[in-house]
């Protein structure tokens, strides 16, 4: 009897062991980040590399809001790398003979393979910081890859995601916002 116990216990532990490894490959924390023009691969960046490009900013801590779903507002402060100064860059090393002008349409996707909807990029580019939902002028701020964060159910240390501003009070841009950033879709007009 014992030893039918131990072998199910063993076995137990070893599905046990090999679905942490499987996990922690699909939910690794990311710390680089490719990004795709037209659906073309223009380059791949860590976050010790964006740290050595003098022409990305690297904006101070402010604070994002966004709609739930659920109804209210959640706010979050990251900061991070200027996300138009990292397209701008990654289009200019891969001598695409675009700018940021020149894309429509972005997208977010993370190493869970969770994938934002395709948004317009002046809209990201511009967004806003809504203190409530009956705000109805808001405070600019500026789209980041963020690389630090305020600490929240949403993120972990460690990993980028990207974070934008409201075009809205009621947008709930929360949804784009990407945990463990992995790829950046561009979609050029």
């Amino acid at each position: 009897m014992k030893k039918k116990m131990l072998k199910k216990l063993s076995l137990l532990l070893v599905v046990a062991v090999v679905t942490c490894f499987t996990c922690a490959t699909a939910f690794a924390d990311s710390s680089s980040v490719t990004i795709y023009l037209d659906g073309n691969s223009i380059g791949t960046y860590t976050t010790s590399q964006l740290d050595a490009v003098a022409s990305i900013d690297i904006v101070p801590t402010q604070t994002f809001s966004s709609h739930t779903c659920k109804g209210g507002f959640v706010f979050r402060s990251a900061t991070g790398y200027e996300l138009a100064d990292v397209l701008n860059y990654a289009l200019a090393v891969a001598n695409t003979g675009k700018t940021t002008g020149d894309i429509d349409t972005i997208e977010f996707v993370g190493t869970d393979d969770y994938t934002s909807d395709p948004v317009s990029l002046d809209d990201v580019l511009t967004g806003k910081y809504f203190t409530a939902e009956n705000d109805l002028s808001g405070d600019d701020v500026i789209a980041v890859i963020a690389k630090e964060y305020g600490s929240s159910t949403l993120s972990t240390d460690g990993c980028i995601r990207n974070v934008h501003g409201q075009q809205a009070a009621g947008d709930d841009t929360i949804e784009d916002w990407v945990r463990d950033l992995d790829k950046i879709y561009l979609t050029s007009n």
